[in-house]
């Protein structure tokens, strides 16, 4: 739930959520989440839906958010990355950076 308040600050407007997830077939799965109180348990395993909602209800604040999923090949504790995870996670952080980073700002071309 902490996390809440981080994801309310008045300098956040973009937040990104990732999570590994069992029998997902494609590499990674970008998708766009909304603030929903019914996703999730309490306690300290809240779904990203329910930690926006906390954000928008108890700091009235919630920014654009989305959901990164990766597929688990193994979850053993402390095991590498394999090779074909690594490319997908390095193909969907690129994705992920052009969502997330603030327009570049371009000044005005002067008239002459």
């Amino acid at each position: 739930p902490e996390l809440s308040l981080e994801i309310a600050q008045s300098g956040v407007t973009r937040t990104l959520f990732i999570d590994v997830v069992r029998h997902q077939k494609r590499p990674f799965v970008l998708r766009r989440i909304l603030p929903d109180g019914s996703k999730g348990r309490c306690g300290h395993q809240l779904s990203p839906e329910t930690l926006l909602m906390l954000a928008e209800h108890l700091y009235g604040r919630c920014p654009q958010a989305w959901l990164l999923t990766l597929p688990a090949h193994s979850t053993i504790i402390g095991e590498e990355r394999s090779p074909q995870a690594q490319i997908a996670l390095s193909q969907a952080l690129e994705l992920c950076l052009a969502l997330v980073e603030p327009p570049a700002i371009h000044p005005e071309p002067k008239a002459t």
